[in-house]
């Protein structure tokens, strides 16, 4: 499942957490102009789909370095095309049904950009991990969905644990690091052909473990950050999250992690890549087929794509094909779904 649609995934299971607290959560969260929950739901889903629309990446200053964004540009980025989306198609919508309640108001599209500026991560230099400025802010002006959002977009390890949560940081380890998927992918076809006093070998290691010592920092960070990130909403609807949908994100959890977490620099990158899910994905082999197996991930995003490179010698043709489809046909897909609802099932506008 690719990242945007595995955020869905996990913002439906929140939302539908606190749906049942509904009125006394938008009560207390100063969220009472929000649309009926139909339709907030919808919104919310619309917005886990183009949150990562758009990756900016700072230029490279060395091809032995890991990519870098600047914080908040992808997703501002993504709001803007989302919103160019959106309007072309409320302009369609007003020529052919003028009445239809799937036109979006300007209420939804301040819930979309909200929501995704929400999931915006800054480095917490103190903690060595990440959390998000949106939900540290004036408690009155945090709308729900966009914490609803903000959760589901870091919460990997409490919803879904330890594996989910190193595969998924294997999939951003290869969009940072493109330019080792071909080490990787050596190493695993010629173990014992190593190269291992090359500036390129010490290189994919020196970043192997810089990862790995941040997986253990990002999940003490996500531990202590919970409770603030909860707060204000009902106690009971926080006890709820906190038994059913973040049940993994504990002390013992926090712990197995540990102890299977490389922390010394003598690993090789073999090692390293195998505690991260790095090994090639099962049942794709290099060939003249290459091509068509990764044609054939068009349901994928381009953070899991980069995973299944590691096996796929065409990367720049796959690549080109797997962004467009991302870009092109995932986000109208969403819109549509909404768009051909022609009956009361969001409520008033």
């Amino acid at each position: 499942m690719c990242h945007a649609l595995a955020i869905k995934q996990r913002a439906n299971l929140i939302f539908a957490t606190l749906e049942p607290f509904w009125l006394q959560t938008v009560k207390l969260t100063n969220s009472s102009l929000l649309p009926p929950p139909k339709r907030t739901k919808w919104l919310i889903a619309l917005a886990a789909i183009a949150h990562d629309l758009v990756q900016d990446f700072l230029p490279q200053t060395s091809s032995n370095l890991s990519r870098k964004r600047e914080s908040g540009v992808s997703e501002l980025a993504s709001i803007d095309k989302v919103t160019c989306y959106i309007q072309i198609l409320n302009q369609q919508l007003i020529r052919c049904q003028p009445d239809s309640q799937a036109l979006f108001s300007d209420r939804d599209l301040k819930i979309i950009k909200a929501a995704i500026e929400a999931t915006i991560c800054s480095y917490d230099c103190l903690t060595h991990s990440v959390y998000q400025p949106y939900l540290y802010g004036d408690r009155e002006q945090i709308l729900l969905p966009a914490r609803i959002l903000a959760l589901a977009d870091i919460g990997g390890l409490g919803m879904e644990g330890i594996d989910s949560f190193l595969r998924e940081g294997s999939l951003l380890f290869l969009e940072e690091n493109p330019d080792t998927i071909p080490l990787i992918r050596h190493y695993y076809q010629q173990p014992d052909d190593l190269p291992v006093e090359s500036a390129a070998y010490q290189s994919l290691r020196q970043r192997l473990l810089k990862r790995s010592r941040f997986q253990l920092s990002f999940a003490r960070g996500r531990l202590a950050s919970f409770p603030r990130e909860v707060d204000g909403l009902p106690q009971e609807a926080i006890t709820a999250l906190k038994t059913e949908i973040f049940s993994h994100l504990n002390q013992k959890t926090l712990t197995q992690l540990q102890a299977i977490t490389p922390q010394a620099g003598g690993n090789p990158p073999v090692h390293l890549a195998r505690v991260f899910r790095l090994p090639p994905a099962p049942g794709l082999r290099p060939g003249k087929n290459s091509t068509r197996l990764a044609l054939g991930q068009l349901g994928r995003s381009s953070r899991e794509a980069m995973a299944i490179f590691v096996t796929v010698p065409s990367q720049k043709a796959a690549r080109i094909v797997l962004l467009g489809f991302r870009i092109g046909t995932s986000i109208i897909h969403c819109i549509h779904l909404s768009s051909s609802v022609t009956t009361p099932l969001y409520g008033t506008r």
